[in-house]
Parts: structure tokens; sequence; C-alpha cells
């Protein structure tokens, strides 16, 4: 086996843990850059660093996991998913219009009032929509 064809296992075994965690499919657009961007953080992290002072091994776990999560999200767009009104922020939408409603004049410990919570509901409701 090429050093190539072991890097390709590596990505489909981590792309089926991933699955297994998390699902086969990403909510949104959105959650699928934002676990991306978090895997190449994680390489930059090694990059960044002195070469003497990186872990090749490390270095290439990363990679595998931004393989795995950019292959995921294409899959999951190539299926369409995620298509409109994506359930995942439909359910968002929903449990921060119930928490306007219950909030009052604001939630303790934070400076949201209800409009906020309701603007903030519109937006992701716009999201899911396109």
């Amino acid at each position: 086996m090429s050093t190539l064809e072991k890097v390709q296992s590596l990505v489909r075994d981590e792309i089926a843990r991933a699955v297994h965690l998390h699902g086969e499919h990403y909510a949104t657009d959105h959650e699928a850059y934002a676990v991306l961007l978090e895997e190449v953080d994680e390489v930059k992290a090694w990059v960044w660093k002195k070469r003497r002072e990186r872990d090749r091994e490390a270095m290439v776990r990363e990679l595998v996991q931004v393989a795995a999560t950019a292959q995921k999200w294409a899959a999951s767009l190539m299926e369409g998913v995620p298509g409109p009104r994506a359930p995942g922020l439909l359910q968002a939408v929903s449990e921060i219009r119930a928490a306007a409603r219950n909030a009052g004049d604001g939630i303790e410990g934070y400076h949201y009032t209800p409009r906020d919570l309701q603007e903030l509901a519109d937006h992701i409701e716009e999201l899911a929509k396109s």
C-alpha cells in the first residue's frame, strides 16, 4: 500500500468516526465551515511552530481531519443537505423564540432583550431558508 493509499484509508476511517459521533451531514454550511476552519487552525498552530518543535504525527492527524471534514461537507452538498429550512436551525429558532417569550425584561446575566432574541430568531430563520 502506498503512502497516499494509507492517507486515504485514514481519511475514510475519520469520516466513519465523525459520522458515528456527529451524524452523516452537517446541519448548515455555517456549521461545516466552522468545523473545517477549526481543523485548519489546528494545522496552522503546528505549522507556526519551529520545525524542530513540530509533531509530524499530530500534523498528519489534523490534516486527515481537514480532509475528512471537507469530504463530509462535499457529500452533504451533493446529497442536497443542508437544504432549505434545515431542521437544526429551525429547532434553534423555536428555542430562541421560547426564550424571548419567557425573558420578561431580559435574561439574567445577559444583555439581550426579548426584542433582540426575536431579531436573532428572524435572522436565523432567514438563513435556514437560503
